[in-house]
């Protein structure tokens, strides 16, 4: 075992209660020959998935490849990313869902999203929203709750909205976290890792299947052979930990 594993395995070792691990892959409907991959690899480790897909770049062929890896056996959920994954701010940090949209047009897109989605994916569709990198505005949370949606996922480190009828269930630990562009080393990813399995009731990772390196698919494999035979792990889709488990980051 590696000594990155290592430290995630000690980590998980420490546990007196067992951890609910989800995993949210970001981006479906892009890249679908890595995403199959992605679904394969879940499937032989018995590990449930969230793929969080962009409503505009759903293709017959994903709908087909998801719905035969739910066939099959696999716990694949799918959920809302955004409606077309586009940056609609002249100048600052990129976001879909950002302060240049009014509320009509943000919730237009939402609603043309879900109605994409469910016609796709009518038997695991479920009313979760990511945005867009990770970003989105109280208008967007107005316009979800009107529309239904019972989630918002985006990344810990935001600040929570608190919003009446919408829970927030975020992921802990970006598997592909990168700075100044550059994917930061697996040594680093595990310390991160660690620290947020040895202490939190739920832990929340994210991958995008479209950016991953032959090396990073080896870790990643790793990781999750890990994951799926610890006994302080209990692995769960997403929608069975948006009620008591809202709000945890």
């Amino acid at each position: 075992m590696t000594a990155w594993l290592k430290t995630i395995e000690t980590a998980l070792d420490e546990r007196t209660d067992p951890v609910f691990v989800f995993v949210r892959d970001d981006d479906g409907g892009r890249d679908d020959p890595a995403l199959t991959r992605l679904m394969d690899l879940f499937a032989a480790l018995q590990l449930p998935l969230d793929v969080a897909v962009i409503p505009l770049d759903i293709t017959p062929s994903l709908a087909e490849a998801i719905h035969a890896q739910r066939v099959a056996g696999a716990a694949i959920r799918v959920h809302q990313h955004g409606y077309a994954h586009n940056n609609h701010e002249i100048e600052g940090r990129k976001c879909e869902f950002g302060p240049s949209r009014s509320g009509d047009a943000q919730r237009s897109d939402i609603e043309a999203g879900w109605r994409l989605l469910r016609s796709h994916f009518p038997d695991c569709a479920d009313p979760i929203f990511t945005p867009p990198w990770n970003r989105c505005t109280d208008a967007t949370v107005e316009a979800l709750v009107d529309c239904g949606f019972k989630t918002l996922s985006r990344d810990a480190s935001a600040k929570r909205f608190d919003r009446p009828g919408l829970n927030e269930l975020s992921v802990s630990v970006d598997w592909q976290k990168r700075k100044y562009g550059e994917l930061v080393c697996v040594e680093h990813r595990a310390e991160l890792a660690s620290r947020v399995l040895r202490t939190h009731p739920v832990a929340g990772l994210m991958l995008h299947h479209e950016t991953l390196q032959e090396k990073d698919w080896q870790d990643l494999q790793a990781l999750l052979e890990l994951l799926a035979g610890h006994p302080k792990v209990e692995p769960r889709v997403m929608k069975t930990l948006t009620g008591e488990f809202s709000h945890v980051s």
